[in-house]
């Protein structure tokens, strides 16, 4: 029987930003775009989700297997949105 997704509770929790920051980390983004780079798999144009941010994306996934696609994607996007936020403050 199909059932509702999980979903992440509302509102972003500290667990969350910690989660992704602690993946951003580990993982910078010289890194992701050198991988992509190697790959041949770089962005030709910017997007509404460039080829970086899907790499961190399934990542993300992967942290988060328990809950529906879309949270996963909400919860990545809020906290690059708070991480630029802070960076451009």
């Amino acid at each position: 029987m199909l059932g509702r997704p999980a979903s992440l509770p509302p509102g972003t929790r500290l667990s969350d930003l910690v989660a992704v920051g602690v993946l951003a980390k580990t993982v910078p983004l010289a890194s992701v775009m050198s991988a992509l780079t190697k790959c041949k798999k770089t962005s030709r144009r910017e997007r509404e989700l460039p080829a970086h941010v899907v790499v961190y994306y399934v990542m993300a996934l992967g942290l988060y297997m328990h809950c529906a696609c879309r949270e996963v994607l909400r919860c990545l996007l809020v906290v690059c949105v708070t991480r630029i936020e802070h960076y451009s403050a």
